[in-house]
């Protein structure tokens, strides 16, 4: 669990521990969720060890958000305990459409260690599925779209039994817009943080360093709206970036989803920088962990019964997977429920 507890952002002062879940729509939406409940068992298990549970009186909390959220803060759950030795999982959804958001809302609100809220900000319709907050079971929902005018707040009170448990008696949620509230909530470090990135970036694109050199070209991997040629199939890019991971960190097997590699390939000779962000323009994090063989076969089952085989767009066809360190065999004629 050391490296996937790094997603848990762990706020002493509050006792918050935050899990962010990204593009619930995106590929690999249900293991995310199995994901979850095992850092929210971590949790559990992190509250026991430090004898949470010892009565108080309700207690105001207040989480807020805003366009972005930097912080330099110790992230380590044992660098600080929080008030009675009680961490409080929120889980914060970003990017779930109103099918995705149900479905991750039924599966953790009944968990068994279920988190005391739930709270959307990129709610895609005009009228958002959990406009209201709304208590399910034991778990606080609130689902908002969250842009760069407006301050949101969610207001809740807390209680913690002898048990253990933590109990919401009250949540609410405010907004104002950014242009009226006061000034210690607008968001001046998000401006010095674009300005910064922004001339890194422009740095960049004047020198565009070379990173290596290849004796052969590399081939074009998509050029919208037309081709996608990684959705078809194995590509080179797609076994560059995998070989890549693998090999960065000695793993067995190294996996990227098709609609993660790009871009027009180059020419035989010297890479750019321009040409790996050409090839690769997402913020991706590169994720070790220790799977079993069964869970690879689930993954690419679900890969193989997504792809269209087309080196077109297709609706999900960018979850069939780019691989390194396996062989895959699938047989198309199959049912896509066991191919």
């Amino acid at each position: 669990w050391s490296e996937i507890v790094k997603h848990i952002h762990f706020h002493p002062s509050t006792g918050f521990a935050v899990l962010a879940m990204i593009d619930q729509g995106q590929p690999l939406a249900f293991p995310q969720i199995e994901a979850a409940r095992g850092l929210l068992t971590y949790i559990a298990r992190l509250n026991r060890r430090m004898g949470c549970g010892r009565p108080q009186e309700p207690t105001p909390f207040e989480v807020y958000t805003y366009p972005y959220q930097g912080t330099t803060e110790q992230n380590q759950a044992s660098s600080q305990l929080p008030p009675n030795n009680c961490w409080i999982p929120i889980i914060i959804v970003n990017g779930a459409d109103n099918n995705a958001m149900r479905n991750l809302v039924t599966n953790l609100t009944m968990y068994e260690h279920a988190p005391t809220a739930i709270i959307d900000i990129q709610a895609h319709d005009t009228d958002p599925f959990y406009e209201q907050p709304m208590l399910i079971e034991n778990t606080w929902v609130v689902s908002y779209f969250i842009e760069p005018r407006t301050f949101f707040l969610q207001r809740f009170d807390l209680n913690v039994t002898e048990s253990g448990q933590v109990a919401v008696t009250n949540l609410d949620l405010i907004q104002d817009d950014m242009t009226t509230v006061a000034d210690y909530v607008k968001d001046e470090q998000f401006l010095a943080d674009f300005e910064f990135t922004r001339t890194l970036v422009h740095e960049a694109l004047r020198n565009d360093p070379v990173l290596a050199a290849m004796d052969n070209a590399m081939p074009l991997a998509t050029k919208p709206p037309d081709e996608y040629h990684c959705f078809a199939g194995e590509c080179p890019i797609g076994n560059l970036f995998t070989d890549a991971a693998r090999w960065k960190v000695q793993a067995d097997v190294a996996i990227i989803n098709a609609g993660g590699v790009r871009g027009p390939g180059w020419d035989a000779g010297e890479i750019h920088v321009s040409d790996m962000w050409a090839a690769l323009p997402f913020a991706n994090m590169l994720c070790e962990a220790t799977v079993s063989g069964l869970s690879l076969v689930r993954l690419f089952n679900y890969s193989t019964s997504m792809a269209a085989y087309e080196n077109r767009y297709v609706q999900d066809a960018d979850r069939f997977m780019q691989v390194s360190g396996v062989r895959v065999t699938y047989n198309t004629k199959l049912p896509s429920s066991g191919r």
